[in-house]
């Protein structure tokens, strides 16, 4: 059984990759899953560094050494750590891990970026009101694929990386809780979708049109915006999706279509990004972890069940195929998605 670990950037305050690499397998783990750059500035609390015992993470900064010849065609540049400026983690821990024999993965969250979104909002998911998210990117935006497309091969072709995984792929974004109240699930559906004019135009060549889509999902979030807020509050626990959603999908067929072209054009994207990975590091494995609609949403602040896919080392395919959903991986608490197994396409691997 593989076993892994995380680290979120450059948190081993103290300790060289060396030591990192070490503890990990003391541990008992075979595996590190390293976050090149954190799509929102988490704050810690790290008890095993006194030191540093409370820490903020940066957003949207990279925790390696850019190429920026990698980037020439893509009009988003990254930004390196100022904590970690002097450092390139993913160098220094992808060789102390071949030295220890840990499998390294270098995780890359493709469709959220807190600092990058608010700097460039024409690469923000639009919301069926028209407001653009303040940590969202939407994935059929060519800037954004393009970017991430040039993230990967600059990292996959340059480090001695053994995986790669791809996070943040949403069918549905939205957190369980605003600031001003809680979504109940139909709404944090709904207001997940995005209507930009990239998802318009992707829609169009699939025969779904979009307007019609967002006056429909007007409707439905209407009805929950008119729901007094004591009792969405009141019936908060039971509010996961994992009754609510299947429901709303078959009463609502049009909301199903638009969840599966979701689905479609999020594989197409993983696809995408795949296939420079592949030509970077043919017998890389590949991870790619997918938000389901069920369940609580995932913000900057909530984590949240999130869906992984991961291919054997030299293979990749990854395609609708039927109305079920078969992961290879089920990341834990995702019991209750794992109920709407009937009604949402199935990720074929193999």
């Amino acid at each position: 059984m593989d076993i892994w670990l995380t680290v979120f950037g450059p948190t081993t305050h103290g300790e060289t990759a060396r030591q990192v690499a070490a503890g990990i397998r003391r541990a008992g783990a075979n595996g590190l899953i390293f976050f090149t750059s954190l799509y929102h500035g988490y704050r810690l609390i790290q008890r095993r560094y006194p030191d540093k015992a409370i820490y903020s993470l940066e957003a949207d900064r990279v925790f390696y050494r850019p190429d920026p010849t990698a980037y020439r065609e893509s009009s988003v540049k990254p930004e390196r750590s100022l904590d970690a400026a002097d450092t390139d983690c993913v160098a220094d821990l992808s060789r102390a891990c071949r030295a220890e024999g840990i499998a390294f993965s270098a995780l890359v969250p493709m469709c959220a970026g807190e600092r990058v979104v608010q700097a460039r909002p024409d690469l923000a998911v639009t919301n069926l009101y028209g407001s653009q998210d303040r940590l969202f990117m939407c994935y059929n935006n060519p800037d954004v694929r393009a970017y991430r497309r040039a993230m990967v091969r600059d990292i996959v072709g340059r480090y001695d990386v053994d995986a790669l995984m791809l996070d943040k792929i949403p069918q549905t974004m939205l957190e369980q809780h605003a600031f001003s109240g809680m979504f109940d699930p139909p709404l944090r559906t709904v207001g997940s979708f995005c209507f930009c004019r990239h998802c318009r135009a992707e829609a169009r060549k699939r025969g779904l049109d979009l307007s019609e889509v967002q006056a429909r999902a007007r409707e439905i979030a209407d009805r929950s915006v008119r729901m007094p807020p004591h009792i969405v509050a009141a019936l908060g626990d039971q509010l996961l999706g994992d009754t609510e959603i299947p429901l709303l999908m078959l009463e609502e067929p049009l909301i199903r279509r638009m969840l599966e072209f979701r689905f479609e054009t999020a594989i197409d994207f993983t696809r995408e990004i795949g296939k420079v990975a592949r030509t970077a590091r043919p017998k890389i494995v590949f991870q790619a972890a997918f938000v389901p609609p069920t369940h609580i949403g995932h913000d900057m602040t909530s984590p949240r069940a999130w869906l992984t896919v991961l291919t054997p080392a030299g293979k990749w395919r990854l395609k609708p195929a039927g109305h079920s959903t078969k992961p290879a991986i089920i990341r834990p608490r995702l019991e209750r998605a794992c109920m709407i197994r009937n009604s949402l396409p199935r990720c074929s691997i193999g």
